[in-house]
């Protein structure tokens, strides 16, 4: 069965519904939650931080998940790179076509912005959504993905903030896809 998707821009309304989400995956996929490092970017994005877009996923007109994509650049590439950063489906809403329909969402999304490629993470431990990102020829890379936490960071300088803030927030509940316009969640 595959149901009607669209997909909202995040909107400051979102905000609850969106740390709710965030926190039922993070518990989900064995991740800690921070409220207060999750309402943070959240709250970037909503200020139009212009590295990332969000978007609430609505089927039959619930609230069903949220994907998130992040911008970059690669030289490897030869130019835009984007990761997708998240992309949570709620369990009952699971095997009905939604997170097929957030992905190519994403790649038609990641296509109109100018990107030329997508990287995603997923746990070694989720075989399931391996099989899924294989079908659609994501590859794993003979490299391994590492990071580090910058100490005393966080906020960017007042002329990055500029730049990254100059386009100014979204329309706000910018809706596509096939329901007619997106409601506010039935919970929160």
């Amino acid at each position: 069965m595959t149901i009607d998707v669209a997909f909202c821009e995040l909107a400051a309304s979102d905000r609850e519904a969106v740390l709710d989400l965030m926190r039922a995956y993070y518990a989900e996929d064995g991740h800690e939650f921070s409220q207060d490092r999750a309402a943070a970017a959240i709250d970037e994005i909503i200020s139009g931080n212009a590295l990332a877009r969000l978007w609430l996923i609505q089927g039959s007109g619930d609230v069903v998940g949220y994907v998130c994509i992040t911008l970059g650049f690669s030289l490897e590439v030869g130019g835009s790179d984007f990761f997708l950063d998240e992309l949570f489906v709620v369990p009952e809403a699971r095997g009905q076509g939604v997170g097929r329909a957030a992905l190519d969402f994403i790649e038609e999304e990641s296509r109109n912005l100018g990107a030329r490629r997508i990287c995603l993470k997923v746990g070694l431990h989720n075989a399931a959504a391996r099989e899924i990102y294989s079908a659609r020829q994501c590859h794993e890379h003979d490299r391994h993905l590492m990071s580090k936490w910058l100490k005393g960071s966080g906020r960017p300088s007042s002329r990055t903030r500029k730049y990254l803030f100059g386009r100014g927030p979204g329309p706000g509940h910018g809706c596509r896809g096939s329901l007619p316009a997106c409601s506010p969640p039935p919970y929160s």
